[in-house]
This record gives structure tokens, sequence and C-alpha cells, in this order.
């Protein structure tokens, strides 16, 4: 075949869900995946703590806030519904001194103007009593946040969205797209390093960290439109076995706003195991 109807760039958990979506809206369409790996998720979205996060830090009035709020419950219905293996543990995020405990309360109200209901303000008895080993002058608790197996989730999704007649193209790597006069013809490498194209009327970009640079081969002004990225690098360090089921919550500090991410914080994973980055 050398023509589709739809052609998403990317076989991260976003290019997986939009597979899912449109391929069960649209029977019969010829959707292909293009991932240049050799499976799914090799990149950011097999390389993040997995947090299931309720919306609280965002920017009251943005689709990222109004979609995680949507999305953390849309999340977990599907992995109960597809047996996926997730836990809504909860996050703490504590004030180490009173100065903090103004930051917490700004987060409050953010996250009240974002939708989400669920925040309780804890004192310090209130979280020892929560978590015995967390010593702080105060504290949010979010218990919808949760955490995800995401393997397990982009590899449902995967299997559905080829149940639904999408078809990944692993090891297809995608070098040059030239839009048509109807569409958009992509240029890519094959598996073997042959060289080939395929022409599509629509075409989806969820190509994650080269996500700019496609955008900008279809003639897109990444700095006029707001797409280009600026990259910034996270570390996870694994506390050893003896630490297991130390806390049974994430914790987190209040977001300082001098950095970019959200500070150091400790995860546990499903298993137990806590993680520090």
């Amino acid at each position: 075949m050398d023509k589709a109807d739809v052609a998403i760039i990317g076989a991260g958990v976003i290019g997986l869900a939009v597979a899912v979506e449109l391929a069960e809206r649209s029977p019969g369409k010829a959707i292909f995946i293009f991932e240049k790996h050799e499976s799914f998720g090799r990149e950011t979205s097999s390389r993040n703590s997995e947090i299931i996060h309720a919306g609280i830090y965002y920017p009251t009035g943005t689709l990222k806030s109004s979609l995680c709020v949507e999305g953390k419950q849309l999340l977990y219905d599907f992995c109960e519904q597809w047996g996926v293996p997730y836990r809504k543990s909860g996050k703490l995020i504590v004030a180490g001194s009173e100065e903090e405990i103004a930051s917490l309360e700004g987060l409050q109200k953010k996250a009240a103007a974002n939708g989400v209901v669920d925040l309780q303000e804890l004192g310090p008895q209130q979280l020892a009593r929560l978590e015995p080993n967390v010593r702080a002058c105060g504290a949010l608790y979010s218990p919808s946040s949760g955490i995800v197996n995401a393997h397990v989730l982009m590899s449902r999704l995967e299997q559905q969205a080829m149940q639904k007649g999408a078809l990944p193209a692993y090891c297809h790597w995608v070098h040059q797209i030239e839009p048509l006069a109807e569409g958009y013809r992509i240029y890519f490498q094959n598996p073997d390093g042959s060289k080939d194209h395929l022409d599509c009327l629509h075409l989806i970009n969820c190509a994650g960290l080269q996500a700019d640079r496609i955008a900008a081969s279809v003639g897109i002004d990444l700095d006029e439109a707001g797409y280009r990225q600026y990259y910034c690098k996270g570390e996870y360090f694994s506390l050893p076995s003896e630490y297991t089921r130390l806390v049974n919550r994430h914790i987190y500090p209040p977001p300082l706003k001098e950095l970019t991410g959200l500070g150091i914080h400790l995860t546990c994973s499903l298993d137990g195991r806590l993680r520090l980055g």
C-alpha cells in the first residue's frame, strides 16, 4: 500500500492511544504508526516516574490542566477494564519549613481552580499518623494521585490498536515530510536501510523528543507556534531493599519557582520499592 488515511509518527503512549481512538472511531481506515525503534515506548514513555498526577500544578485554564484532571480518571478506568497494574497510592506535598506553608496554600488554591476537589490539608500530627516516617510542618494530601505500570499500559494500547486495524511500523525512521496539495508525503527508512515513502491524508505528530523536528519539516515556525522544545534530564535512584515500605505514598516538596521540574521527590513503585529523583 502506498497511501494511508492517517499516519501517526511515534509509538509512545500518546501515539498508541491516538491510534486506538482513531481506529475505533473510523473502522476500515488505513492507519499507520511509524516508530524508529524496534518496539513501542523506547524513549520518554518508558523513562519517567510512572506517576498519575492529579492536576495540581498546572496553570489554570490551560489545556494541560484540564486534560490532567479529566485524564487521570479515564486512565484509572482503562487500567481497571484492561488489567493494567496500577495503585491509587496518593501523594503528599510536604512543607519542610513554616515558609513553605504559604506555597502549599497557593497550590491548594490553584488545584481548586483546576477542578481538583479532593486535596486535604494536613497538620504535623495528621501527617505523622498517615506516614509515621515523614516529618514536616504540614502537607497537602492528594488521594487521587497514583502510579501505573507504563510498559503494560502501552502493551494493552498496542494490542487494541492492532485489533482495531491500526498497523505499527517499527524500525521505520521518518526523515522528511513533504506537504502535498492534499495530505502529506512521508519519506522514511526501512529496517534494512532502504528508503521509501508513503502518502497520507492526515498526519499526527506524536514524536516526543523529535516532535519539533517533525513540525519544522512541514513548514511550521517553531518559535512563532511555541513548539520549540527545551530539554532537561532527570535521574532516579532506587533505595536499598531494606527501605521498602518505609513510606506508602509519594512524597513531593513544594515546587520551587526557579526549577523547571517538581524538585527531588520520593516515589513508591508498585512493588513497594522507593526511588528518589
